[in-house]
């Protein structure tokens, strides 16, 4: 079992960093790991990390061409194990990874709601802002509802100072909850050392994180009531350094364009207009009809330019 999760997740790995040129062989694998998930006839002798690893290669190795079928029997063998997660201590990151297989696979049944009812407890004790961050993105991704024990861990751990977490974790909580209309209410107050477990690791996380931290900071806002960062110095801070990353011109910067833009605009407090394409975004920021700033991604520079507010 040791050796066919490893396999699993080893294909998985080799068709993700593949040439386009290599589709054949990249085919070759999802139908490899598809047919080891398709003749598997028990999952009860697998250890949780064992069967993590097996669901990250397929929801890496194969996506979402993998089909109901082989959905299904997963998330039964998701069920059927979620006791043994639930008992051992050191589970807590198979839970976690096995939620995050599921929201990549795009798959919720009543055999996963059956398995986080009965694992998602076992996190909530655990501690570890990680993996409770991790679980409730995946929850949200999913459309699911986030209990609220899970959720009160989840930003407690993750609030300034953390708990075995760092910025990205918490980011990715702050947009999870925004994102989420299956959760109980949050205060501005309840969220406000998340923003800062984000902030106080801004600078030194890598240009990669950009876009989580930017649209998760952006998200926040429009969780509670009244916007949580309304300082100017961050929202300059913000937007510059995140434009960066998203100088990139492709299909995936494309949809985050889209994605940030229409956040921006929902923003109440400082007024924003966006202008999103392929190439970047045209941010036009006016704080109380001072001034606008104009910040142009594009060709992986940065441009600020000064002008005079137009409303």
């Amino acid at each position: 079992d040791q050796e066919d999760s490893n396999t699993i997740w080893g294909l998985a790995r080799l068709s993700a960093v593949a040439p386009p040129a290599a589709g054949e062989g990249v085919h070759a694998i999802r139908r490899y790991i598809v047919g080891r998930v398709l003749q598997r006839t028990s999952w009860a002798d697998l250890r949780p990390e064992e069967f993590a690893m097996m669901l990250w290669g397929v929801a890496v190795g194969v996506g979402q061409e993998a089909d109901a079928i082989v959905l299904e029997r997963l998330s039964a063998a998701a069920s059927s194990l979620a006791g043994k997660m639930a008992s051992e201590p050191s589970s807590h990151r198979a839970i976690a990874n096995t939620l995050w297989a599921f929201a990549a696979l795009r798959h919720a049944d009543d055999n996963l709601l059956r398995f986080a009812s009965l694992a998602c407890p076992a996190v909530v004790q655990s501690g570890s802002g990680r993996h409770l961050s991790n679980v409730v993105c995946a929850l949200s991704d999913l459309g699911c509802s986030i209990p609220d024990d899970l959720l009160t861990a989840a930003i407690k751990t993750c609030s300034y100072p953390p708990s075995n977490a760092t910025g990205r974790h918490a980011a990715g909580l702050l947009r999870a909850v925004a994102a989420s209309l299956r959760r109980r209410e949050v205060e501005a107050a309840e969220l406000e050392l998340l923003v800062a477990t984000v902030w106080s690791s801004y600078g030194v996380e890598e240009e990669a994180t950009a876009r989580q931290l930017f649209i998760a900071a952006l998200w926040s806002s429009l969780c509670t009531p009244s916007p949580l960062i309304k300082d100017r110095r961050k929202i300059d801070v913000i937007i510059s350094g995140a434009m960066q990353g998203f100088a990139v011109d492709d299909a995936a910067s494309s949809h985050t364009h889209a994605e940030v833009a229409m956040v921006l605009r929902r923003l109440g407090e400082p007024r924003v207009l966006v202008e999103a394409s392929a190439c970047g975004l045209s941010v036009d920021i006016g704080l109380r009809g001072a001034q606008t700033d104009w910040f142009h991604a594009n060709n992986n520079s940065v441009s600020d330019t000064r002008c005079t507010p137009g409303f």
